[in-house]
């Protein structure tokens, strides 16, 4: 058994020695083709077959199988090894003989290499396996087990067998990815996969082999990295001498990346080697450290740095097309400038993980200036690029400055210049198409005719990419080789487009050899992380590693641009290099720090900050800096024409805001701005507010502030909200939902980026006050994604997610009308399902006023059936809806099920439910109340009171919000105290040996609260959530919206957002109280 931090290297826990021992387990005294399953119980399922193949030479039979080879075949056994553990350490095990299942298995001729899978619409584990009868072709089988693991409970029924019944088809391994399995099999010395929407058959047959070797291989095994969206297909190689372990990468289970063998790639395994028939799984910090002090293997989980995961971000944002200098122990980079001026900004670093804004070099921009090459010749620094249709050179004796202005090359027609010297010495230009030319001696011209070298890397027809398009070409010299950098396919269009890929010669000329890697960088599959990789450029650091720097879209953040990315490269014995996915540790003080450049700007300094460019020319007379206070001197008569000056936005989540004078009759304010098609934002004359929701479409609103106001734009991942305010105070929203998820070059060309800034309109001066950037991702909270409120939160039975249900916030005195409902598979990434009741059009007797529901599943009579029961505050009464499905239609019953308050009370209001059943009685009950707490016994159609069981146990400090649960014993009653209005709204509890009370207050009953130094308010109205089969609990609460709603005074209460944190329980059964995580 070995174990790994990273996924990459692997260190056997026992030093290479066993385990577990055949002889002491076995009634072959043998076993083999182990593999590992964790159930959903958190078990772990080992699974082996029941053979000794070297029995007879070691004297446990005379003859060398159990039965004879020509009627029963090689290796023919009847049993399988079941074992069962929580800790890896601690097993229970069960022998299993296949052929006594039943007579008509007698004659089986093996049972080979049994694998474990939770079977979800049974609720069961099923083990699938390799068996044949006599000497035929093997096939596929399954069974059952039952709880324990150690009984079969059903005979084994046919799985799958190859299409054509003379092959055999063994060693199956099935991974389900979304609502497929994949299943990798051995067949005809080489590893297979067939595909289906069932678990327990219909695999449809792929001819493709998807190993990478030219000997045989066998026993497939597909594991998921940890917080990757990649799989590794692991495999027996047993066709070499000593045998190893084959590895290939893919995300999406089309396209796989080969990794190599075991130390001979990035997979390493330290001190074992010859491994056969593997598995791998997930191990939690605490389950490896704990294995591993069992057996004494020197390795510490949590207490070193594990290898760092690649790629990584190292400028967020809009940094397109880097080039990278290493000048001894700095490093220089810049990027496409584009239409934005000053233009060509140098960024620093001593580490290549953090950088720091240097220098813009250039104000005079012609065109669109791009795809730059920033080189050192001698004592002097270069920049090439292209232009307006030619290339220009600029150069510097200090990397600081001054520049140059503009050289024109007179090379028309070509793009992305990249610099080399060759083995000449004479400098030369390469260009896209494969294509390069001879510089003079100085770098600012050229020599001759431009001729052709490259042909580039041919790429396989099936993929999906926007051009051939052979362009960025980066050169390094190593080794006596030069080798070309260059990039393909397109740097937009598909998310699998772009890539990167390498040649080399022995000249600058050519001829050029392609790399056996090659693509080095690509995206594979749009389920990744980052779109479109490529224009890449090798570089090296002073430690001797060696890197590859690069672009990618961000998947789902196409407004942001091509942002800059690095990862590390390995150096082959052939010569060649290939992508890594991990390196070294990075050490904790060079841990990349955010953000790279500050955007928020008081104003008080003598020259514009490096964060800020213009949208074209740059006039540095049309920007005065005076009293804390910058004066653009405003042009045109809309976005589309007017003077701007943006910010770089390197988050999907953020909010800007100023303060606007304006002095004249000019026009000023806010702008998220593509181009002068694609633009959204706010602007005001003093008369009116101009929203500006795209290009095309506007809305005016009158400005009762007059010449002086503040302005907002917040968007929440290409959803922006729009406010203004008097004093910067208070805020009033005058447009929210406004999309720009839209505003990139797939729709409108140019690839730039969704930037961020200041508008000035009209013949006159605008002035601006205290610019503030405020980033609004990187949080673990909110959750959900806008206002929400009172969740209710549900983990289904039916389709294994995790759904919230809360209340529609953001309407003044809580007037929303309908709810909604997400979902999720991970408690992090939640999909909006739409609305499940609108009280307008559903609900007649409500029609509005739609607050606080809450849910239970109840499984029917069939199997697979369930009923979901929605009880809901509408117009101040309690309803109840049904449906067949978590996400609805929901019907409602058709009456209020409570409309008044219970006898023995004369305040509060009949709000707030909150169903629970019971695990002990079986019974269900719905507690309610505002001012009081009310619990009543629900009917067996769940729509009804059961009368004359209706009861107060209203507990001191009670307000509203109550939520119960069961956990060891003890029924937790939580509610919320003081007004959601307040910013002082808390959740507290208490304890009852009953479902219906009394309920014993603890001493410290108070588990969560505001915490002002964090800037959270308003936390309460909870759900609690038990992860399946665990003791593993969350809280999901609301709190105001941050960082605004504290501000918003009473109005707060109506802005809310819905946040998960964990929550623990001490000994004695009192809970831990929370620390709200922003």
């Amino acid at each position: 058994m070995a174990i790994s931090p990273d996924g990459y290297t692997f260190t056997d826990i026992n030093n290479g020695n066993p385990v577990m021992l055949g002889d002491t387990i076995a009634l072959q005294k043998g076993i083999r083709d182990p593999h590992i399953y964790r159930g959903p119980d958190g078990a772990f399922y080992l699974t082996m077959t029941d053979l000794h193949i070297y029995a007879q030479k070691e004297g446990l039979r005379e003859e060398e199988w159990i039965r004879p080879k020509d009627e029963y075949g090689w290796g023919n056994n009847r049993a399988l090894v079941l074992m069962k553990s929580h800790d890896l350490i601690h097993w229970t095990r069960t022998n299993i003989r296949i052929d006594q299942l039943s007579p008509e298995l007698s004659e089986i001729g093996c049972a080979w290499a049994p694998e474990t899978i939770y079977d979800e619409e049974k609720g069961k584990m099923m083990i699938y396996f390799t068996m044949r009868f006599r000497n035929e072709e093997a096939k596929m089988y399954y069974v059952y087990t039952n709880e324990d693991f150690n009984k079969i409970e059903s005979l084994p029924t046919l799985l799958f067998d190859h299409p054509q019944k003379d092959i055999s088809a063994i060693d199956g391994d099935i991974t389900k990815i979304g609502n497929k399995y994949h299943l990798f099999y051995a067949c005809n010395k080489g590893i297979m996969k067939a595909v289906s929407d069932k678990l327990t058959g219909d695999y449809q047959f792929d001819p493709t082999f998807y190993d990478s070797e030219e000997k045989s291989c066998e026993a497939p095994n597909v594991w998921k990295r940890i917080g990757e969206d990649k799989w590794v297909l692991m495999y027996d190689i047993f066709g070499i001498k000593p045998n190893n372990f084959g590895f290939r990468e893919t995300s999406d289970f089309k396209h796989f990346t080969d990794l190599g063998r075991f130390n001979e790639g990035v997979m390493k395994a330290t001190n074992f080697n010859m491994p056969k028939h593997g598995a791998v799984i997930q191990l939690t910090e605490k389950e490896a450290n704990d294995l591993c002090k069992y057996w004494n293997c020197p390795i510490s989980f949590g207490e070193t740095l594990p290898a760092q995961e690649y790629p990584k971000v190292i400028l967020r944002g809009d940094y397109a097309d880097p080039t990278i200098l290493r000048d001894g122990k700095d490093f220089y980079m810049t990027h496409s400038a584009f239409v934005y001026a000053p233009g060509f900004l140098i960024w620093h670093s001593t580490d290549l993980i953090n950088w720091q804004p240097l220098v813009r070099t250039m104000t005079d921009i012609t065109g669109s200036a791009y795809a730059p090459d920033l080189v050192k010749h001698g004592d002097t620094y270069y920049i090439y690029y292209p232009s307006n249709g030619t290339n220009y050179v600029i150069w510097a004796k200090d990397i600081k400055g001054p520049w140059s202005k503009p050289v024109d090359l007179k090379l028309h027609r070509y793009i992305d210049p990249g610099h080399i010297v060759g083995e000449d010495g004479k400098r030369y230009l390469h260009l896209n198409r494969g294509d390069m030319i001879q510089l003079t001696d100085d770098g600012l011209a050229t020599v001759g005719e431009v001729f052709h070298t490259y042909s580039g890397w041919q790429y396989p027809e099936d993929w999906d990419v926007e051009c051939f398009c052979l362009e960025s070409p980066k050169l390094t010299y190593k080794d006596g080789y030069y080798y070309l950098t260059s990039a393909e396919g397109g740097t937009a269009g598909p998310a699998t487009s772009h890539m990167v890929v390498s040649a080399r010669s022995k000249s600058v000329k050519g001829p050029w050899e392609n790399s056996p890697y090659n693509p080095i960088v690509h995206t594979y599959s749009a389920s990744e992380q980052w779109w479109s990789k490529g224009h890449g450029t090798l570089i090296d650091d002073a430690e001797g590693n060696w890197w590859m720097v690069y672009h990618a879209y961000e998947n789902g953040a196409y407004t942001l641009g091509r942002q800059t990315l690095i990862e590390p490269v390995e150096w082959l014995n052939d010569g060649w290099f290939r992508s890594m996915q991990t390196h070294k540790p990075v050490h904790p003080t060079e841990i990349p720090a955010e953000p790279s450049m500050e955007l928020s700007d008081d104003f008080n300094s003598e020259e514009l900050s490096i964060q800020w460019t213009t949208w074209g020319k740059y006039n540095r007379q049309d920007f005065e800096l005076k009293d804390g206070k910058l004066y653009i001197q405003g042009k045109g008569t809309s976005p589309k024409d007017s003077r701007l000056l943006l910010v770089t936005v390197p988050d999907k989540s953020y909010q800007i805001e100023t303060q606007v004078d304006l002095m004249n009759s000019g026009t000023g304010g806010l702008v998220l701005y593509y181009n002068e098609k694609a633009f959204a934002g706010i602007v005001s004359d003093g008369k009116q507010f101009i929203v500006y929701k795209n290009a095309n479409e506007q809305e005016k609103v009158p400005n009762t502030f007059g010449k002086h106001f503040f302005v907002r734009i917040i968007n929440e991942k290409h959803n922006c909200t729009l406010q203004v305010s008097r004093d910067g105070t208070l805020w009033e929203t005058i447009k929210k939902d406004i999309d720009v998820s839209g505003f990139h070059h797939n729709n409108y060309r140019g690839f730039y980026s969704l930037k961020a800034g200041l508008i000035a309109t009209g013949d006159a001066t605008v002035a601006f006050n205290d610019f503030r950037y405020t980033p609004l991702t990187n949080k673990k909270n909110p959750v959900l994604k806008g206002l929400y409120a009172d969740p209710e939160i549900l983990y289904s039975q039916k389709d294994k997610k995790y759904y919230i249900y809360p209340t529609s916030d953001g309407y003044k005195n809580w007037e929303g009308w309908y709810f909604k409902t997400f979902s999720s598979d991970n408690l992090k990434d939640w999909k909006d399902k739409g609305v499940i009741l609108d009280l307008k059009k559903d609900v007649p007797w409500a029609g509005g006023r739609a607050w606080a529901p809450c849910i239970i599943e109840k499984k029917g009579r069939k199997k697979g059936e369930y009923k979901y029961y929605f009880y809901y505050t509408g117009a101040g009464k309690i309803g109840v809806a049904v449906a067949n499905e978590p996400t609805g239609p929901f019907v409602d019953s058709g009456a209020p099920l409570l409309d008044q308050r219970p006898e023995g009370t004369n305040r509060g209001a009949v709000i707030d439910p909150d169903v629970f059943h019971d695990p002990v009685s079986g019974k269900d009950y719905l507690y309610w109340g505002n001012g009081f707490l009310a619990v009543a016994e629900l009917n067996k159609d769940m729509i009804s009171i059961k009368k004359k069981t209706l009861k107060l146990l209203t507990p001191p400090q009670y307000s509203e919000g109550t939520y119960v649960f069961y956990r060891k014993g003890l029924y937790y009653f939580l509610w919320s105290k003081n007004d959601t209005r307040s910013e002082d709204y808390q959740v507290r509890y208490g304890t009852s040996k009953s479902p219906t009370g009394p309920i014993s207050i603890p001493e410290n009953n108070l588990i969560l609260s505001k915490v002002p130094e964090k800037g959270i308010y308003g936390t309460g109205h909870n759900s609690v959530l038990q992860m399946p089969g665990t003791d593993e609990w969350y809280i999901v609460y609301h709190r105001f919206n941050r960082p605004n709603g504290i501000k918003m005074g009473r109005d707060a209460g109506y802005n809310r957002e819905v946040c998960i944190d964990k929550m623990e329980f001490n000994e004695d059964g009192s809970i831990v109280p929370i620390t709200p995580l922003l």
